[in-house]
Formats: structure tokens, sequence, C-alpha cells
């Protein structure tokens, strides 16, 4: 029995966490600068082999895109134009929080 709750949170967990990484994807795609729209079109969520853990990434250096790096935190020609960090900030609180309600209607 304990075993199945154990699955049963992790599961609930792991769909809030992918559902937060989807709220932080979105806002990086809204907030990426963009010149060619190549660096958004690479904005995307990552799945990984460990439960409870996604991964939300720019860049494709298969796509010729493995620029996501300088333009976040800026290089001694350009200015940085942060939007994954920020990001993340902006959406962080909200996860969070969704996380917690959903505690306290699990253990309610």
């Amino acid at each position: 029995m304990f075993d199945e709750a154990q699955r049963n949170l992790i599961d609930i967990l792991d769909a809030l966490i992918d559902s937060g990484a989807k709220l932080i994807e979105d806002t990086a795609i809204t907030l990426v600068p963009v010149r060619t729209s190549l660096l958004k079109s690479t904005i995307r969520t990552l799945t990984t082999d460990k439960p409870m853990e996604r991964i939300v990434r720019a860049g494709d250096p298969a796509q010729g895109c493995d620029y996501a790096p300088f333009v976040e935190y800026g290089t001694y020609r350009a200015r940085a134009q942060p939007f994954m960090r920020p990001a993340a900030e902006a959406r962080g609180p909200e996860v969070a929080e969704m996380i917690r309600q959903a505690m306290i209607e699990l253990f309610s």
C-alpha cells in the first residue's frame, strides 16, 4: 500500500512539474529576442530519465543555433538579453504554488 501511495505521489508531482516547465517554456518563448526566429523555435522542455525532472532548453547546434548562451549572458561585444532566467524567475512562484496547493489537497 505504501509503495502504491509513493508511486501516486510521484506521478502527481511529475505531472505538476511538467506543467510548470511548460509555463516557463511558454514565457521564455514570449521573452526571447527575435531576429530570425531560429532561437525562438528551439525553446523546448525536455524530459530526463528521472521522475520529477524537466529541463527547459534553448538552442540546438543541429539546427545551427548554438548561440543561446551568448544571447542569455552576453559577450564582450554584445549585451546580455536574458530570457530563460527571467522566465524561470517570473513563473517559479506560480509553479511552487501549484505544487503546494496539490500537496495540501493530497494530504487533507
